[in-house]
């Protein structure tokens, strides 16, 4: 006996077989490509995600070297600290003398002097640079405790150096003394 489908069953059956083939077809052709394109974008976005931290990274690292340049300059841009050239001596000597002064120093005598051929010797290269030295001579006249804040004041930049200090007392007062100090200077050679 065979059984008979209605025309009711039929329409079920052929919904059925639509709907199975309309997934088969969606799932084949539609969303498999689209799966695959999906996966593709997420180890895409992955590699764009590490190169942004990457460059947050190297952004915050450029800003704190920004910053240090920055207390570099600001810390370097004063003429204390400054690299002179020979030819800007009278500049420095300008800068000692307001330094001498500042401290309640009085100076009676400033006098550069090139130093002999050892200058060559004692030559110094720092950053591309050369360096060579140059004396200057100073008479002054200070009580102790001024003469301290004086040198204190020219050790702050490391291309001055003292090289000979003499102290002998002042006829005129107790309180003060006449001093002899010669400065090493390192300047560039132009």
């Amino acid at each position: 006996m065979a059984k008979t489908i209605s025309e009711k069953q039929k329409k079920i059956i052929l919904i059925a077989l639509g709907t199975v083939t309309a997934l088969y077809i969606d799932f084949t052709y539609i969303l498999k490509p689209q799966t695959r394109n999906l996966h593709k974008l997420s180890s895409e976005l992955g590699q764009v995600r590490m190169s942004l931290k990457q460059y947050k990274k190297g952004a915050s690292e450029i800003r704190a070297l920004q910053i240090n340049l920055d207390n570099l300059k600001a810390k370097y841009a004063d003429s204390e600290n400054k690299i002179f050239s020979e030819s800007e001596i009278t500049t420095l000597l300008d800068g000692i003398s307001k330094k001498a002064s500042a401290c309640g120093l009085k100076v009676m005598q400033m006098r550069p002097e090139m130093l002999s051929a050892e200058r060559e010797k004692e030559a110094l290269n720092s950053a591309g640079l050369r360096l060579l030295p140059i004396a200057l001579k100073l008479e002054l006249t200070s009580g102790y405790h001024q003469l301290g804040m004086f040198l204190s004041a020219l050790e702050n930049n490391p291309l001055i150096s003292v090289s000979q200090l003499k102290i002998n007392p002042d006829s005129e007062g107790f309180t003060k003394h006449k001093v002899e100090l010669t400065l090493k200077i390192y300047a560039s050679k132009q």
